[in-house]
């Protein structure tokens, strides 16, 4: 199975000490040029990004359709551009993703998607982890990672974490 990935889930994971979940889940991730140059630069903001060097199941990959990547960079930003030129060149089975706009623009190309939530409800299903509140609240308290409240709700809901 091909699992690439936008930079979002990869930096919420990241910064609250959870991204090894994304090994568990899927054994290797890739990643395009800008998506780690997008991670790295959360270095300057105290993250420790010194575990992507070390993290033999991250591949980085270079994006090979420039075409499609400059054509997608005209409604999206460079990592999401960057992201889905190279899902689609490589014929990746899953993308990462969660911004709406590059869902929407993933989706015209046929990609499956998933976000950080339901990162987290695999996660839970496989006991990787035990609660998908629990470290959705810690995602969205300590990162600037952004839900709508519908969707954290349904979220939670799947994962019959309502009454915690």
């Amino acid at each position: 199975m091909i699992v690439e990935s936008d930079t979002s889930a990869l930096s919420a994971l990241l910064r609250v000490g959870e991204i090894s979940i994304l090994e568990k889940l899927y054994g290797q991730v890739i990643i395009p040029s800008k998506v780690y140059e997008e991670l790295m630069v959360l270095g300057k903001f105290g993250v420790d990004t010194s575990v992507l060097d070390s993290c033999h199941w991250i591949e980085v990959l270079p994006n090979p359709n420039q075409l499609l990547f400059a054509e997608l960079s005209e409604e999206l930003d460079e990592g999401e551009a960057e992201a889905i030129s190279l899902a689609v060149s490589i014929g990746a089975d899953i993308l990462v993703i969660d911004e709406y706009e590059g869902r929407k623009v993933a989706a015209r190309f046929g990609l499956r998607l998933i976000g950080v939530g339901g990162i987290l409800l695999v996660a839970k299903e496989k006991g990787i982890i035990k609660s998908v509140k629990f470290l959705l609240d810690r995602i969205i308290s300590e990162t600037k990672f952004r839900l709508s409240s519908k969707i954290y709700a349904d979220i939670i809901s799947l994962a019959d974490e309502s009454n915690l």
